[in-house]
């Protein structure tokens, strides 16, 4: 592990330098008026977002390269990046600005961005307070004063939506501003100290909103933010207290620690669930700091670790702390150690976690699978009650599409539903009567129960809300020693219903009678329904934006459950060819 985790820095060095020297003779491209003002007359995010980030990939790179070398030339551009930012009108995105409402205080709206760059302009100024001009401190503290601390102090709790909230907004904002004030108030203790204790108030709220067993309900990506925020206002405030405040003492903080590396399965990918993402990188640092704390948290493959580019917001909190918590963590390491990465020896076939009601299996070929219960008002929901996921190596072959381009639709309950991705019909599950399940926290799995050794029974006829669907019960299967998953749905109604199977790949279904071939680039993957079963396939070509707005297709391979005397069953299997 020490060998590897040396190589990361090693090659993460490299990133930053190689950035640092690439973008030194570029100019910061501007935010106007014009680009602030998009989301608001057309709800497109994308454009301002990609401006702002690009502008915050300037601080990240050239913030790590004035730490890690202190050459006047990386300073020089530190100085001219922080003068700009400084500049900024407003640190919030315009998505979470509401300037009707504000008309006089919108520019210092508080939310995840103005958070960050509060946190990552007072964290910086504490860095490299010898190496920046005298003017240049004075105004970073004024502006963070200004522009986040002083309105969270002098509103009322709660503040905003985040304060006190059970997501990730909470971690991320709470933990920022409890960063940015140990930097910047130490010489006004009583001050401090009061606001220190409103944020870790707020903040068992975030723990919260983890299940029992320690899961994140907005999914891995969403944990990895949360938490990189969590860990990094927990190590300040253990520090600044001597020792006498942490925040990952208690149980629930233990089974928390140890949620992500249930979510990789075998070839790198990662359990997509909610908006999440099955390609998801995780922060080298968060899962030292994490494995330095928890003797049971293990590392994912090391070839899943994120680097410079893989976050395409910059965050420079959680860019700096892969350094410097792998840094701190090598230095504790034993001679010998051996907490090896991926999947253990022994480890078992299926890992369920039953308050969240998930499932997570792996097996032979390096195949994978999850499923869910859960109910249809979760944090980040997708109307999902019941689906699963199918992976072999590093392909997906039955999808879970993860989150989609974030614009104003999508955040709104009335519109959220009619995007794709959000819909059951982008998820592994039937279509009732043609429609597909409901949203509402009613529209829920009654039932949920695995054996641990990939089987899996789930109710899900409540998701619906149709009256005469009277049971659906979804019996998987995993066979860990062959890589297959058997399916079977059994269904009962009261009344004549139309029940059609809805699986989502991205590759494009070849039929064979009852046999369906999936050709991965480097994978192939069989759907074989019985020989009795007397399908009639139809296959959908369907377009959808992902999260960086790119358009991506998938195909929607459907089949009706024939029914007797109010009763129909599906069968089918999934394998490796």
């Amino acid at each position: 592990m020490r060998e590897q985790l040396e190589h990361f820095l090693k090659q993460y060095e490299s990133e930053i330098r190689t950035a640092a020297d690439a973008m030194r003779g570029e100019p910061l491209p501007p935010l106007t008026e014009e680009l602030f003002a998009l989301y608001e007359q057309t709800g497109n995010r994308i454009t301002y977002e990609n401006v702002y980030f690009r502008r915050r990939k300037f601080l990240a790179v050239f913030g790590m390269a004035a730490v890690l070398y202190r050459k006047p030339e990386d300073l020089a551009k530190l100085c001219e990046v922080l003068e700009e930012i400084c500049g900024e009108t407003c640190w919030a995105l315009p998505a979470h600005v509401d300037r009707a409402a504000n008309p006089e205080s919108w520019m210092h709206t508080v939310d995840l961005f103005a958070s960050e760059t509060a946190f990552a302009l007072a964290e910086i100024r504490g860095l490299l307070k010898d190496a920046l001009p005298e003017e240049l401190l004075v105004r970073i503290r004024e502006e963070v004063l200004e522009r986040v601390i002083l309105p969270f102090e002098g509103a009322p709790v709660p503040f905003g939506i985040w304060e006190n909230c059970e997501h990730n907004w909470n971690a991320v904002c709470s933990g920022s501003i409890g960063c940015a004030a140990i930097e910047l108030l130490g010489d006004e203790p009583e001050r401090l100290e009061k606001l220190l204790e409103r944020l870790q108030n707020s903040l068992v709220y975030y723990v919260d909103g983890f299940s029992d067993d320690g899961a994140c309900m907005e999914g891995l990506s969403y944990f990895t933010y949360g938490m990189s925020f969590y860990s990094a206002f927990a190590q300040k405030l253990e520090a600044y207290t001597d020792g006498k405040v942490d925040l990952f003492a208690g149980e629930k903080q233990q089974r928390m620690m140890e949620f992500q590396q249930k979510c990789y399965f075998p070839g790198g990918l990662s359990v997509s669930f909610s908006d999440g993402s099955s390609q998801e990188q995780f922060r080298v640092g968060l899962t030292c700091y994490l494995a330095g704390k928890n003797e049971n948290v293990r590392f994912p493959a090391m070839e899943m670790a994120a680097g410079l580019e893989s976050d395409h917001c910059y965050r420079w909190a959680t860019l700096y702390r892969d350094y410097l918590f792998t840094t701190q963590y090598l230095a504790g390491l034993t001679p010998d150690p051996d907490a090896a990465p991926g999947r253990e020896e022994g480890a078992p076939v299926q890992q369920t976690l039953p308050s969240a009601q998930w499932t997570i299996c792996s097996g032979a070929h390096q195949t994978g699978c999850a499923a869910k219960g859960g109910h249809n008002a979760e944090p980040h929901n997708h109307n999902d009650v019941g689906s699963f996921h199918y992976v072999i190596g590093n392909e997906v072959f039955f999808s879970d599409l993860g989150a989609g381009e974030y614009t104003r639709e999508y955040f709104q309950e009335d519109t959220r539903y009619t995007i794709f991705v959000n819909q059951s019909e982008s998820h592994n599950v039937p279509l009732i009567a043609d429609h597909g399940q409901l949203p509402g926290p009613d529209h829920a799995c009654t039932l949920f129960e695995t054996d641990g050794n990939g089987a899996a029974n789930i109710r899900l006829e409540n998701a619906y809300g149709e009256p005469a669907l009277t049971s659906f019960l979804r019996s998987l299967d995993f066979d860990a020693q062959t890589g297959t998953l058997r399916v079977t749905d059994a269904f009962t109604v009261s009344a004549p219903l139309t029940i059609t199977e809805n699986l989502v790949t991205p590759w494009q279904p070849q039929i064979t009678g009852n046999l369906i071939t999936l050709c991965g680039t480097s994978h192939r993957c069989l759907l074989t329904l019985p020989p009795e079963a007397e399908a009639s396939f139809q296959v959908t070509e369907q377009t959808y934006s992902d999260h960086r707005g790119n358009p991506q297709t998938v195909y929607l391979l459907r089949w009706d459950v024939p029914q007797t005397d109010g009763a129909g069953t599906a069968h089918f299997e999934i394998s490796v060819s």
